[in-house]
């Protein structure tokens, strides 16, 4: 006979990991507000919301009113940046990738307050208590706000010059993150899905010919900031160019724009091999 009290263990934990893979997002985003200012910021904010809700609760016709006002701003604000990434972004595109555009509009964020507004809304009004109608109707006013911040940064992206400040940061952060320790430098590397992205959409531009792309792509890893990278923008750089190379020798690309994209590489390297690294490493060529 099987041991009823196993069986219970074994069906626990089944229960216990199956609520926290689905709690997992949550924990992560929890997580991330000590590395993120702005999660940090919304976090302190709906604490301050929280606290004025519970001190001064509004009645049920002020609570609809101000939501209906907020919802409408709210779907104003989303639908402006809906055209904008139709306008200006391509799903497809690896580089740059949703993940990228979300990290620096704070997209996720936003979405995240209006959902738990529009819960605690329809929480309080329906069995007609104060506190959680009034703090989902402040939310609603933080999740504009958010929503604001979140148009304007998407905005700055729809020109050439905002998305390449974008990418510059987002490849120099990448660069940062798998150049320590040495050991197991090129792995790192390869794992790397923003490294990897950038590679992509390297290769697709060669292939396409497309000249504007190829000298973007090389331009935004050459002026990368030498930080704390020293190594892994060496490799990347000596990498970008035995692609340039290789497009050229099999006709994929002008040779003409591949020496033009492999003469700004060549110039970065000179450079950064004559500037002393911060952790007193020498670069060598």
């Amino acid at each position: 006979m099987s041991n009823p009290s196993g069986l219970t263990s074994e069906l626990a934990l089944r229960t216990w990991l199956r609520a926290r893979r689905q709690a997992s997002p949550a924990i992560s985003w929890v997580k991330g507000i000590t590395h993120s200012p702005r999660r940090a910021a919304l976090s302190g904010c709906a604490v301050a919301l929280l606290i004025i809700a519970i001190i001064t609760p509004l009645s049920r016709g002020d609570v609809i009113d101000s939501v209906q006002f907020s919802i409408a701003f709210l779907a104003t604000l989303l639908t402006g940046e809906a055209v904008i990434f139709a306008l200006s972004f391509s799903p497809s595109s690896a580089w740059p990738s949703l993940r990228e555009i979300d990290a620096h509009i704070a997209f996720r964020e936003w979405v995240v307050a209006g959902w738990l507004a529009a819960m605690l809304t329809a929480g309080g009004l329906l069995p007609h208590t104060a506190i959680p109608g009034t703090y989902g109707a402040l939310l609603f006013l933080l999740a504009n706000v958010f929503g604001m911040f979140s148009f304007i940064r998407l905005f700055g992206l729809a020109s050439a010059d905002g998305r390449q400040r974008l990418l510059r940061r987002t490849l120099t952060h990448a660069l940062d993150r798998v150049a320590t320790p040495e050991p197991g430098l090129q792995h790192r590397m390869r794992e790397n899905p923003v490294l990897n992205a950038y590679r992509g959409q390297f290769d697709e531009a060669a292939a396409r010919s497309d000249g504007n792309g190829v000298r973007e792509l090389a331009d935004e890893l050459a002026t990368t900031p030498a930080t704390m990278n020293g190594t892994a923008a060496l490799a990347l750089h000596l990498e970008v160019i035995h692609r340039l190379a290789k497009a050229a020798l099999v006709g994929k690309l002008d040779p003409v724009i591949a020496s033009g994209a492999a003469e700004v590489l060549v110039g970065s390297l000179l450079t950064r091999a004559a500037t002393p690294c911060r952790t007193g490493a020498e670069l060598v060529l």
